[in-house]
């Protein structure tokens, strides 16, 4: 049964393919009620990669290291780092969880007891691989930042059960959540959400939900606008949409946002950054309105016989102003020349980086820019001590 029907340009739509450049052929699509889920399937989730880890019969990670298999404790122990695998679901979705720590930290006494200066990095990969492949990349992150750091692989991903389908996604970030706040026994305010490419979505999903999963950071690294906006530039906003980071990203709180994307980026545009961080900024426009204005009223009910004449009534009304998202088109086809920040909001758009290069082509600046990150999550963290 038709839905509704609509025409659109395909430009060299291709099935499996995280990208928008290419041919000029054109196709028009009709817009059917399974389009959403065609969209999801074929463009986001290709065929999986090889498998990258194995886990033993004493349930022991393990991963390929010179083409050979290794205890992945054996390849940490000189960082003095320790890696945990668990399953966690049930017996239908069995997702496979990673916690890479430092060997001095007491998993049993957790943040909430010992541990209350470290911060743990909630990974979120991206498309085509799975915690194996990037196990030596979580490694590096882990020593050169000083975190600690869980990751998963969604359903259909590695060894985790299941189909990878966006509703999973979705569910899978959740149950790591929950693993993280209530098993491990971490303060949501430690927890730093990294979404890479195609795992920007469940991060910015849980961002969306924050009043019932707090964080205390987000990191987005290549991130996509929505599944649509790959390949149209046009789109604002379409039902049959998917992963749409720009909806989700509209309730983000006020917390510390990283957004880097390579400017030479063939498979997802830097617009869509640019884009994603402009939403973001208004919504921290909002919060802090909000939380002007309540400050305001508090310090008007708690002034003792105040008075109410015209001038009075013009004292401590100050607002900030939100910007309208239509405004943001011009800061969007520059973006390649702006590097955009504010209090809690930093980017970095990188010359000569591509969609996957920049943690190894750039790895210097990539680890100072997320040490100064870092920094400024702490400072953030001293400065909401008291809020929840």
């Amino acid at each position: 049964m038709i839905d509704t029907c609509s025409t659109i340009e395909v430009h060299n739509l291709k099935e499996g393919k995280f990208g928008a450049q290419g041919g000029k052929n054109k196709q028009t699509l009709c817009c059917l009620s399974g389009l959403r889920n065609l969209i999801v399937n074929r463009i986001s989730f290709p065929k999986r990669l090889p498998r990258g880890y194995k886990i033993d019969v004493n349930g022991e990670f393990l991963v390929y290291f010179n083409g050979r298999l290794t205890e992945a404790n054996d390849y940490l122990k000189p960082y003095n780092l320790r890696c945990t695998h668990k399953w966690i679901g049930n017996e239908k979705s069995q997702i496979s969880v990673i916690h890479i720590h430092s060997i001095y930290d007491n998993l049993n006494t957790g943040p909430s007891k010992g541990n209350k200066g470290n911060i743990y990095i909630l990974f979120n990969h991206g498309n085509n691989t799975d915690i194996g492949h990037m196990f030596f990349m979580y490694t590096r992150m882990c020593c050169f930042l000083s975190v600690n750091l869980v990751s998963y692989d969604y359903n259909g991903y590695g060894h985790s059960s299941g189909r990878p389908t966006e509703k999973n996604l979705y569910e899978n970030v959740i149950s790591v959540y929950k693993y993280m706040r209530d098993s491990l026994r971490i303060d949501p305010k430690h927890i730093i959400l990294y979404g890479k490419s195609l795992g920007s979505a469940p991060a910015c999903f849980l961002i969306s939900k924050s009043e019932l999963y707090p964080v205390g950071g987000l990191i987005l690294h290549s991130p996509l606008g929505s599944g649509l906006r790959v390949f149209f530039k046009s789109i604002i906003k379409h039902r049959f949409d998917a992963f749409d980071n720009a909806e989700f990203l509209k309730n983000c709180p006020l917390i510390p946002v990283f957004l880097l994307h390579g400017i030479a980026d063939d498979q997802i545009p830097i617009e869509q950054a640019v884009e994603l961080t402009c939403i973001v900024k208004e919504s921290h426009e909002v919060v802090m309105s909000k939380r002007l204005n309540q400050n305001n009223k508090f310090h008007l009910e708690n002034v003792p016989n105040p008075k109410v004449d015209a001038e009075h009534s013009h004292l401590n009304q100050e607002s900030i102003e939100v910007i309208p998202r239509g405004r943001f088109s011009q800061v969007i086809q520059d973006a390649r020349k702006i590097n955009q920040t504010n209090q809690y909001v930093k980017t970095w758009w990188i010359e000569g980086a591509g969609h996957n290069d920049i943690e190894r082509i750039f790895s210097a600046d990539y680890y100072d820019h997320l040490s100064k990150f870092l920094d400024l999550y702490r400072k953030w963290l001293m400065e909401n001590k008291g809020l929840h």
